[in-house]
């Protein structure tokens, strides 16, 4: 409630962010057409003949969240689809929405074959018993479930196989560099272990070991710069990026700070999957941010297909410059983080995936 609210829309998008997020609303699926049916199964994690009225919850560095709107029978489990560009179709085993409830969406273009089977179509889990107001209904989108245990599986695939279909990469040919916090690493480790690129991700010192060594079971090389660099400091782990990459023909950037198949990703898929699952329902979206691609594409998607009546909410941990950027509009080349040890999230300048338009609420944690 009151500690969630703030200033609307201040925040403005940082090079291509805007764009990206105008290109992301041209490509939205029509919300008029039919929808497919989501399993509801004896097995759901979400508990039904609820009337409580709902509103919802995310995290995500290890999953996303959602909320609804109150109505009986709103439940749904990880659908027994595949993402890929073949059958995006859910077998219904038992009971299923009526397809009228539930917008159709275009099959999510970045997966093939096996690579993307596993990725997405995570489950809601009801976390509303820890709600301190009854009539919220608080739903965690389970993003632990993806291979690698986060999120950012679902943009490593997808940024890796846009660069793949426009020309850019090609196995055994390419070696894939990364700059990552740690949870993008061990998803690009395991894409281009899958695809058949040699890679190699840079992350600091607050990357946990378990991190680390999930990015070099994949085969690849890790990097461990220095933290509590500049933003701008050469070796900055994200900087050392673009520096490999300039010395070395053959090797390719993932940007994912500045790349808009990022935010595009969750548009094509973590977006349409709380519509669908929730049937149109949700109220609320909360995810903090990193890149900013998450709360950026996936808010893109439900403001789009909810007329703009989805909330986005947005918490930024002490330290971090997105609060100051966006709630005290200190511009950029002012902004200075003051250190801060949460591991995934916050950041120490303002990546060009994040569009704070998107954003009605935040506070600093």
């Amino acid at each position: 409630g009151g500690a969630l609210r703030g200033p609307h829309a201040h925040g403005r998008a940082r090079r291509g962010g805007l764009k990206g997020a105008h290109r992301l609303h041209a490509s939205n699926p029509d919300r008029s057409r039919g929808g497919r049916s989501v399993d509801l199964g004896e097995e759901s994690l979400l508990s039904q003949n609820s009337e409580r009225e709902t509103s919802a919850a995310a995290s995500q560095g290890q999953g996303a969240s959602s909320s609804l709107e109150s109505d009986e029978n709103v439940g749904a489990e990880r659908s027994n689809s595949k993402i890929n560009t073949n059958d995006t179709t859910a077998e219904n085993t038992q009971t299923t929405l009526e397809s009228e409830s539930v917008p159709q969406t275009s099959p999510p273009p970045f997966a093939a074959g096996n690579t993307g089977a596993v990725v997405g179509n995570t489950p809601l889990l009801d976390l509303s018993r820890l709600s301190k107001a009854e009539n919220v209904k608080i739903l965690a989108k389970m993003e632990f479930l993806n291979p690698t245990g986060s999120i950012k599986d679902r943009i490593a695939l997808h940024m890796i196989s846009r660069a793949e279909s426009e020309g850019k990469i090609k196995p055994g040919v390419t070696t894939i560099v990364a700059s990552t916090s740690g949870n993008t690493g061990c998803s690009v480790a395991m894409v281009c272990a899958l695809k058949g690129y040699d890679y190699i991700v840079i992350t600091s010192k607050k990357c946990s070991e378990e991190k680390r060594g999930s990015m070099r079971a994949f085969g690849g090389q890790v990097i461990i710069a220095d933290d509590g660099l500049a933003a701008d400091h050469p070796e900055h782990y994200v900087n050392l990026e673009s520096t490999l990459c300039e010395q070395n023909e053959n090797y390719f950037g993932i940007d994912q700070y500045e790349n808009q198949h990022n935010p595009e990703a969750y548009y094509t898929s973590l977006g349409p999957e709380i519509w669908q699952q929730t049937r149109g329902r949700v109220t609320h979206f909360v995810a903090g941010g990193s890149t900013g691609g998450t709360v950026t594409g996936t808010g893109a998607y439900l403001k789009h297909v909810s007329d703009n009546q989805v909330q986005v909410l947005m918490p930024d941990p002490v330290g971090s410059v997105i609060f100051e950027h966006w709630a005290k509009h200190v511009p950029e080349n002012e902004l200075q983080a003051s250190g801060y040890k949460v591991e995934g999230v916050g950041k120490d300048s303002i990546p060009g995936t994040l569009d704070l338009s998107f954003v009605d609420a935040m506070i600093s944690v």
